[in-house]
């Protein structure tokens, strides 16, 4: 009989890593039941093993059942009693803790009885359900292993809270697609009808407690964001707002799109939602003026003519308008008449 256990024990150890492991390890044994049904028993010893598994690494079924067919055939009847049985089990598999899980039905309620073995004592808890369904049993049981292995609720505590994280994670995501979704929708409207995008765009940002709507459109077309400054600055489907205006005319100039750098001249030169500033003015219309904005040269022309903002010169003056008037503006060309008949 010892030189069969002796075997049975080396076969073992040469399948054991050689790396010393994290968790200590533990034997599970296969759960006992009378009266309940397979699907039970699976959910219960499995949802058994996951919350085991947090702390030990458990040796696998298939050692078990090896360890203790040779428990059982290697011993008398009279030898093989509970404590001996299991003290050779934990003894063949190089373990310290064994772990057995029962169920008993009756009727519409189950007993659950959990027992823990060590090298130095034996617990036992358990518990009685009655009309139990099965999140009823499977809370049951994770209050029977906490009672046995107070760290296990600490793991438990540990994944429920990196379950409600990420439930909030995924929750966040949702929420931050479902905004920028919503977004792009304004978006679209701006394009189609500057009104109706006002009065969509008011609404939206009386509810927006986050900066998420700058961020989305901080990052959109020039010709887009020349939109949104227009509908703040003519009051389209919602109330005028100057310094609105003024900020997204700037960001789009900045990126240089003529018809924002032009705009944003204009509003420097009369102090739309910014302090009046003919020097900025003069340097924006300057700026579209180079990618041949006409009315950008015409409103240029004016300033130096006028010396606003500019040394006055009316060569200079009458040079843009001609360029303005040759791109198409049609006050450049009534202003040239009008000089030419002085």
């Amino acid at each position: 009989m010892l030189h069969r256990l002796l075997l049975l024990l080396f076969s073992l150890l040469a399948s054991f890593p050689l790396a010393a492991q994290d968790r200590p390890r533990a034997a599970l044994a296969p759960l006992g039941s009378l009266d309940v049904t397979t699907a039970q028993q699976v959910i219960l010893f499995n949802r058994l093993q996951d919350r085991l598994s947090t702390r030990y690494d458990l040796v696998s079924q298939s050692d078990f059942a090896s360890a203790q067919d040779e428990v059982f055939t290697s011993l008398t009847a009279e030898e093989c009693t509970e404590e001996n049985c299991i003290r050779l089990i934990q003894e063949l598999l190089q373990v310290e803790d064994y772990f057995h899980l029962q169920l008993v039905r009756s009727g519409q309620d189950t007993q659950l009885t959990l027992t823990a073995v060590d090298l130095d004592k034996r617990q036992v808890r358990s518990d009685y359900c009655e009309s139990c369904d099965q999140r009823e049993l499977n809370q049951r049981l994770d209050t029977l292993i906490t009672s046995l292995l107070p760290q296990v609720e600490n793991d438990l505590q540990a994944e429920m809270e990196q379950d409600l994280e990420r439930q909030a994670a995924e929750s966040r995501q949702q929420q931050e697609e479902k905004a920028l979704q919503t977004l792009r929708e304004l978006a679209q409207l701006l394009q189609r009808s500057a009104a109706q995008a006002g009065t969509a765009i008011n609404r939206y940002r009386a509810d927006d407690s986050t900066n998420r709507f700058t961020s989305f459109f901080e990052k959109q077309d020039p010709k887009l964001l020349y939109q949104l400054g227009e509908v703040y600055r003519r009051g389209q489907g919602l109330d005028s707002n100057r310094i609105e205006a003024f900020r997204w005319h700037s960001k789009a100039a900045e990126r240089n799109h003529a018809p924002s750098q032009s705009m944003l001249g204009y509003l420097y030169r009369n102090g739309i939602g910014t302090a009046e500033n003919a020097t900025q003015a003069a340097s924006w219309y300057q700026r579209a003026s180079d990618q041949n904005y006409a009315l950008a040269q015409f409103n240029l022309g004016s300033l130096y003519r006028k010396g606003y903002g500019v040394p006055q010169n009316e060569a200079r003056a009458r040079a843009l308008y001609r360029q303005a008037a040759k791109n198409g503006n049609p006050q450049a060309r009534k202003v040239l008449n009008w000089l030419a008949e002085q």
